[in-house]
This record gives C-alpha cells, structure tokens and sequence, in this order.
C-alpha cells in the first residue's frame, strides 16, 4: 500500500513562513486508494495577526507523472 509523503507550507504576504517535514500519509486500512482520507495539526502558536495562505502538498513516487503531486491551497486570518 502506498504512504505518499505529505508536507505543509504556510505563507503571509507572498512569504514563507512555515515549512514542515515530508510526513508519509496513513492510508488507515482504507482499500479504495483514489482517494486517500487523512488528517493532522498544525500548532500556530505565535503567528502574528493577518491574512495566511495554506498550501498541502502530496506526492506519489508510484503515479504516472500528471497524477504525482496533488496540491491544495486554503487562506484563513489570525485576530
């Protein structure tokens, strides 16, 4: 079964400000793998206030190459 490395990238004004450790993505016994369900944290202890940008990024050594890297972007603000 595949454990496709996901990793977390945070932005604020066009900048990075947080970028985390490739972590292999728990399929949890799940046997229809087109899509694979998982979750995390992310601690924002610290982040001063303003608009964000999150970025998820997983990638599949074992696709074809078009299908190797799923993204997804979300913004949020901190008060």
């Amino acid at each position: 079964r595949p454990h496709p490395p996901m990793q977390a990238e945070l932005y604020r004004d066009g900048k990075s400000v947080f970028q985390s450790t490739p972590r292999a993505v728990e399929n949890t016994g799940q046997t229809a793998l087109k899509r694979i369900v998982c979750g995390g944290q992310l601690q924002l202890n610290g982040l001063a206030p303003g608009d964000y940008l999150l970025h998820l990024i997983v990638t599949d050594s074992l696709a074809k190459k078009k299908y190797a890297r799923a993204e997804q972007w979300m913004d949020f603000t901190v008060r």
